[in-house]
C-alpha cells in the first residue's frame, strides 16, 4: 500500500480525502475532526443519490415478490428482508438529504465546522446503510430459491460473494 503525502496548503483548505472522513462518524472521536462543510454536503448528497437508488430496487423487488400467489416460508422470509432493506434506505435517503439542507446553510460561514448532532446522525444513517445493503444482498440470495434448487446455490453463492467483496470495502473506511 502506497502513503500520499498531503501538502499544508492542501491539508489546510480541506482538499484531501482519508477513510475517516468518508466515514467520518464511524469512528468514536467527534472532537478531533474537522470536516469542512463542502465536503460533508458532498459526501451527503452522493450517499443520499445511492440510498434512493438501493431503495427504489428494493422496492421494484418487493413489487415483484408480492405478485406472486405462493405463500412458501421462502417468499414470505425474502419479502420481509427486503422490506427491512428498503425501509432502511428511505431512513438514510431522508437522513441524508435533510443533512444536505442543513449543511448547505454552512457552507456560506467561513471557517464553519459541522455540528456535533450533524456527525452523530450521520454514523447512524451510515450504520443503518450498511445493515441495509447487507439486507438487500441477503434477499437477493434468497430470491433464487424461489424458483429452484439450483437456481437457489447460485444465488446464495453470488450473493455471498457480493457481502464478502461489500466487507472487504468497507474494511478499508470503517474503523
Amino acid at each position: 500500500m502506497f502513503t500520499r503525502k498531503i501538502s499544508a496548503s492542501a491539508y489546510q483548505r480541506g482538499l484531501f480525502c482519508t477513510k475517516e472522513l468518508v466515514f467520518l462518524s464511524l469512528s468514536s472521536n467527534y472532537k478531533g475532526m474537522n470536516l469542512k462543510p463542502e465536503f460533508a454536503l458532498e459526501v451527503f448528497r452522493q450517499m443520499a443519490f445511492i440510498t434512493a437508488l438501493i431503495g427504489g430496487f428494493s422496492f421494484s423487488f418487493i413489487g415483484v415478490l408480492l405478485s406472486i400467489t405462493d405463500r412458501r416460508r421462502v417468499i414470505t422470509g425474502t419479502i420481509i428482508i427486503a422490506m427491512l432493506a428498503a425501509a432502511g434506505m428511505i431512513v438514510c435517503t431522508l437522513g441524508w438529504t435533510m443533512s444536505i439542507s442543513f449543511t448547505h446553510q454552512l457552507t456560506a460561514i467561513e471557517n464553519a465546522e459541522i455540528p456535533l448532532f450533524l456527525k452523530r446522525l450521520h454514523r447512524v444513517l451510515s450504520l443503518t446503510f450498511i445493515a441495509s445493503i447487507l439486507l438487500f444482498l441477503v434477499s437477493l440470495g434468497l430470491s433464487g430459491w424461489i424458483r429452484s434448487r439450483t437456481l437457489g446455490i447460485a444465488s446464495s453463492i453470488i450473493s455471498a460473494g457480493a457481502i464478502l467483496t461489500v466487507l472487504w470495502i468497507l474494511s478499508y473506511f470503517v474503523k
